[in-house]
């Protein structure tokens, strides 16, 4: 047996004695008194989360707890596959006229933003048109350095021209960004009824329209929590969502309430379920009014093992198999492998492997006057450190291998799509570090990799440094919690930076569209690239609808990157969640911000179990 296999089945005891020990004192543990008779459903995420406001969302995390309050026009179905959208505050799909340039939207009835003093007796008012416009419009505000500008930039008449002229009105004007301020292309129907007027044809757009970025938040609330002393919007978010934010303690956790006026989203119907679906019961739901959960706990693990023991010790509802805790939970060999071991399928726990549109990279800054830039200097130790990288190596020390290693941007699954990365070549890393000036890495300073702390951030981050070493290149790297590493992105501060992104819809025009020129920090765009053809590629490309020629022009952009080694990368993980016998209806996907609300537990019955 290799020492390597030792040191797991020893970590694998000493958590199984630490789990049979937690169990044994979680047998007499007090439930809390306001969670006896209610549904808790007690959920995970995997980093702190920096602020709940659409227009600021720098994370998954920030994403999926701003969706529990604050919901946008559409939503996906939650069964079906391929992701399909659906009406959420609207009451059909809009209807597209004008070759795809005007789309009209009529908002559903009834529709009640959450009980806030924030509104004149703390009364919620009605869901109406203008505030559609008004949560648009302040992602134009340039002042406040929004994230998510690329999500309307260029797209929609005269809303670019109403950003420049607000942003010379605030910046040298001195004066107030104007909200109320006309935009050309949205038109104001009646109470309920508006229209978007594009620029050009758009198809992602309904996609967008699901995306937490382009959540809906009244004027009120964003007024009133802007005002000294009261926070902010972001910490106290208010929204027509199936819960309202009770309590967060920064670090730990967030607890939300059910919405009592949530009258407005239900179940998916029965002919959504697939075979599968049926045959786990999560059509039996089909129609019920949600959320289905009466008390959402959000817990805060920015590391593996405290999570895993909270799982195991019945804390949890659900949670993602971390690497190192595979072999104890599933099968490694035999006719059996990557099935659950019979022990855990025993205590009634069930698997969901689950494959990510992910994107796991090393990037580069390219305001960086190191590795940055377009020279041929640069270029050439960009592709230096390409050749010198071991992905498999990484896949198969801490992925067991499940991970699907590519080249380029484009995570499997999607148009354009550029197949398996190459093995690495350390003849021709060597060779291209003699072209950019550092043989043997003299004179090539130490560079530096911004990362977030995380579980085996610090081993991934050895191996990373060998590997580099083995043609000379020196690395340090430097970890700080996600929305620090979030700020330095924004601010253009990194040399090189390393992170897992997921694709926010599922069209590779959205991973494309992180390479942009425009879409530079603070925005998405955090290599800061800027490349005059791939730019003009991206503008033909993003208003083409589906076909064989978008499909060659996103290739083409895709080798651009690939070229240019803008990135070193990349891996997609296909994430195993595993859920105690508690919960119902689990079908994680984690393109889809809203699917806690669809989730079901049994009440709490007693205070102690």
């Amino acid at each position: 047996m290799s020492p390597t296999h030792v040191v797991l089945r020893c970590k694998w005891c000493l958590l199984l004695l630490a789990c049979f020990l937690l169990m044994s004192v979680s047998g007499c543990k007090r439930i809390k008194k306001e969670y006896i008779g209610k549904r808790v459903l007690r959920v995970i995420v995997r980093a702190d989360v920096g602020g709940m406001d659409p227009i600021f969302l720098d994370s998954q995390y920030d994403s999926a707890t701003s969706a529990q309050v604050i919901e946008p026009l559409l939503e996906y179905d939650y069964l079906k596959r391929p992701l399909s959208l659906r009406p959420l505050l609207l009451q059909k799909m809009p209807d597209v006229s004008n070759k795809g340039l005007t789309y009209t939207f009529q908002l559903k009835k009834g529709i009640y933003f959450h009980d806030d003093p924030c509104f004149p007796k703390g009364k919620g008012r009605e869901l109406v048109a203008k505030d559609v416009f008004y949560s648009f419009k302040r992602m134009a505000n340039r002042a406040v350095r929004p994230r998510g500008w690329w999500v309307f930039s260029k797209r929609i008449v005269g809303f670019d021209k109403y950003r420049s002229e607000q942003y010379e009105r605030v910046s040298k004007k001195k004066l107030p960004f104007d909200i109320d301020a006309p935009v050309e292309g949205f038109k104001l129907l009646d109470r309920y009824r508006f229209q978007i007027k594009l620029v050009k044809p758009f198809p992602q757009l309904l996609f967008l329209l699901a995306f937490q970025k382009t959540g809906i938040v009244p004027r009120e609330a964003v007024e009133y929590y802007g005002k000294q002393g009261r926070g902010s919007f972001s910490q106290h978010p208010v929204g027509t969502g199936p819960y309202t934010l009770k309590e967060w303690r920064k670090g730990l956790r967030l607890v939300f309430r059910r919405n009592p006026k949530y009258k407005h989203s239900f179940y998916p119907p029965a002919k959504s379920a697939n075979a599968k679906d049926k045959q786990e019961g999560r059509h039996l739901d089909a129609g019920k009014p949600l959320p289905m959960s009466d008390i959402l706990e959000v817990n805060i693990f920015q590391m593996d093992q405290p999570a895993w023991l909270k799982f195991r010790v019945g804390d949890l509802d659900y949670v993602q198999v971390a690497a190192e805790y595979w072999p104890g939970v599933f099968n490694v060999s035999g006719p059996k492998k990557g099935q659950l071991r019979d022990h855990i399928k025993k205590e009634g726990l069930r698997a969901y492997p689950v494959p990510l549109l992910d994107f796991i990279y090393h990037g580069f800054n390219f305001k960086d006057p190191i590795v940055g830039g377009y020279g041929k200097r640069a270029r050439y130790l960009r592709l230096a450190m390409a050749h010198a990288l071991d992905l498999y190596e990484r896949n198969r020390r801490f992925y067991n291998s499940k991970n699907v290693v590519y080249q380029g941007v484009i995570p499997p699954g999607l148009s354009g799509y550029g197949g398996p990365r190459p093995k690495p070549d350390l003849k021709k890393a060597r060779e291209y570090l003699v072209k950019a000036g550092y043989p043997e890495g003299k004179g090539l300073p130490p560079l530096t990799v911004s990362t977030s702390s995380s579980s085996n951030a610090k081993e991934q981050s050895e191996l990373f440094i060998r590997q580099m070493a083995r043609i000379g290149v020196r690395v340090r790297f430097e970890f700080m919690t996600f929305p620090q590493l979030s700020r330095k992105l924004r601010s253009a501060q990194t040399q090189i930076f390393s992170l897992a992104w997921g694709s926010d819809y599922p069209d590779a025009e959205n991973n494309l569209a992180l390479f942009w020129g425009p879409n530079s920090a603070p925005g998405s765009n955090s290599w800061n690239y800027n490349n005059p053809v791939y730019n003009k590629l991206y503008e033909k490309a993003r208003v083409m609808m589906p076909s064989p020629q978008r499909a060659k022009l996103y290739r083409r952009m895709n080798q651009i990157l690939i070229d240019d080694a803008v990135v070193l990368g990349s891996m997609a993980r296909t994430r195993s969640y595993l859920a105690n016998k508690r919960l119902k209806n689990l079908k994680p996907n984690e393109t889809m911000s809203t699917f806690w609300k669809y989730l079901r537990v049994p009440k709490f019955r007693s205070k102690r179990r």
